[in-house]
């Protein structure tokens, strides 16, 4: 937390757009999380005003119910963002995340041949791949009945 108001504060001095700083709610418990949450408002910071609030740590459990919960208890008031989420954890809380990010379909190139016509070794930095990768995740979700966000970042 001291990192984003330090750099809150000197963004200014440096550009005149809105800083790119984004306030990030640590924990492992429940409380952990709410504490953290606490201590931005304490300091100023009104959470619900900020356009994402990272929720860090989920990718280490995507699958608990304390995960779940932690997203549950966010996603009315804030505009979280899942860190690493997995396709377990999308398939599981992700259409109550505003955004999420995932390297799965970079460790799924790695693991597979090229794609035709690709040159490199494996499409684990590929477009093309990630893209792909995307677009079957999201034929996934809807199929299940997920409702997910669709914008790309």
């Amino acid at each position: 937390m001291a990192n984003f108001l330090e750099l809150g504060e000197l963004w200014p001095t440096v550009r005149d757009r809105p800083s790119p700083f984004i306030p990030v709610l640590q924990g492992w418990s429940i409380g952990d999380y709410l504490r953290c949450a606490e201590k931005y408002e304490a300091a100023g910071v009104r959470l619900a005003d900020q356009t994402v609030v990272v929720l860090g740590s989920v990718c280490r459990r995507q699958n608990t119910i304390v995960t779940g919960a932690i997203v549950t208890l966010f996603a009315d008031e804030l505009r979280p963002h899942g860190f690493e989420v997995k396709t377990k954890g999308l398939a599981a809380y992700g259409s109550q995340l505003n955004s999420a990010d995932s390297l799965a379909w970079s460790l799924d190139a790695r693991r597979s041949v090229p794609l035709p016509g690709h040159s490199h070794k494996s499409c684990a930095n590929c477009l093309e791949y990630a893209s792909d990768w995307r677009s079957d995740l999201l034929d996934q979700m809807q199929s299940a009945g997920r409702r997910i966000h669709t914008q790309a970042a």
